[in-house]
């Protein structure tokens, strides 16, 4: 499998460490991602992420009818965005990603976790 460098640059800028989180990866975005976990506790969530190339992504962070959405420049040298969301009861939770389809490719690094 061959890694594009982008994925390499998001993933380092991103300093993954240990822990127990409940999802999160490196990858492209080149439209729109949706990853789900199904009957999440209530509680506050945290999606920590970077995304390398240019251009910017549209990053939602969602539990039930609460949400938070941020967007992230893209950068050869990306930060760190944190988005952070508490929800009162248990419902589905959901990262969505989005990328303007004609924008230039991007990379994600990804971790979500319960605070």
């Amino acid at each position: 499998m061959v890694n594009d460098p982008l994925m390499t640059v998001a993933e380092t800028a991103l300093q993954r460490t240990g822990g127990s989180g409940l999802g999160g990866g490196v990858g492209m975005v080149t439209g729109e991602t949706e990853d789900v976990v199904p009957d999440a506790e209530a509680g506050t969530y945290v999606l920590e992420l970077t995304c390398a190339g240019t251009g910017t992504i549209k990053a939602t962070l969602k539990m039930g009818s609460v949400s938070s959405v941020k967007t992230v420049r893209c950068s050869e040298q990306p930060a760190r965005v944190t988005i952070t969301i508490t929800s009162k009861r248990a419902a589905t939770l959901k990262v969505l990603m989005s990328r303007d389809p004609k924008a230039p490719q991007v990379a994600v690094a990804d971790k979500l976790w319960m605070k």
